[in-house]
């Protein structure tokens, strides 16, 4: 839900033509924003949704990168590379 209005901000401020305050600002007394951020937007592949991130959040959580399923996809068989990659980016 944050993401759309996120989103929303931005399409609304790049039609009046004016700067929107982050909304990790704006809520800074108050708590955290955050979103699941996938392998695209940390790599910088999505842009558009890393410089919406980059801007509005100040948590994040890995989308897919975490769960089991990318980390243990075999027996005895582990792949801890997208997880590090997610967490290299914000160390």
């Amino acid at each position: 839900m944050i993401n759309v209005a996120v989103l929303f901000i931005d399409v609304v401020s790049c039609m009046a033509g004016q700067e929107v305050p982050a909304l990790k600002d704006v809520f800074e007394d108050h708590f955290l924003i955050g979103g699941a951020l996938n392998r695209w937007v940390i790599r910088g592949r999505d842009t558009g949704a890393a410089a919406l991130a980059e801007k509005h959040l100040n948590t994040a959580t890995a989308e897919n990168a975490m769960k089991w399923q990318s980390l243990n996809p075999l027996p005895n068989r582990y792949n801890w590379e997208s997880a590090d990659s997610f967490v290299s980016s914000y160390s």
